[in-house]
């Protein structure tokens, strides 16, 4: 395509997809937590998950582990709205980024926030994150906190596998019904 066009811009003139993402750590800060991740698309939505989060079970992996899924299985084409009630990720990814890059992502969860950075830097399409307060009642966002909880009880999730690797990043239970 270079040798034909030249290195062209590509105009994105699809309405971004929203999307909410929350993450539920049951028993939080004890032995037995175990995490989960959701993603909210909308009513019937195939795209609806719920995932367990692999790795150290907190509440606040599952809130980045819930950013990471969406990235990594959405197509890097379609325009995003990312809807998340998160202070840690809007801090850890967005405002402290780049301190976090510098000191080679060597902070909590900087495993699962290297590869988030990497994934949105490998986008064309612009992702927008959209800080909303949780539990008031916001239905798709309430839908997403569901779809987390639920995935805070499947089983165990394997190893995390980073995105140098070549296995699966995410492993979904489609919830079309949510």
């Amino acid at each position: 395509m270079i040798k034909l066009y030249g290195v062209s811009t590509m105009r994105h003139t699809t309405h971004p997809m929203d999307v909410y993402v929350d993450g539920a750590c049951l028993n939080n800060g004890r032995k037995n937590a175990r995490a989960g991740s959701g993603a909210y698309w909308g009513p019937g939505c195939a795209r609806n998950v719920s995932v367990r989060v692999p790795g150290a079970q907190t509440n606040n992996r599952a809130e980045v582990f819930a950013v990471l899924c969406v990235l990594r299985n959405e197509s890097p084409q379609k325009p995003l709205h990312v809807y998340s009630d998160s202070e840690y990720v809007m801090e850890s990814l967005i405002t402290r980024g780049p301190q976090n890059a510098a000191r080679g992502w060597d902070v909590t969860n900087g495993d699962l926030l290297r590869d988030a950075a990497s994934l949105l830097r490998r986008r064309p399409a612009p992702v927008t994150f959209i800080q909303v307060k949780g539990h008031i009642g916001l239905k798709p966002h309430d839908m997403a906190d569901s779809l987390a909880k639920d995935g805070a009880l499947l089983p165990d999730a394997p190893h995390y596998a980073p995105l140098t690797d070549q296995s699966c990043l995410c492993s979904f239970r489609s919830r079309a019904s949510a």
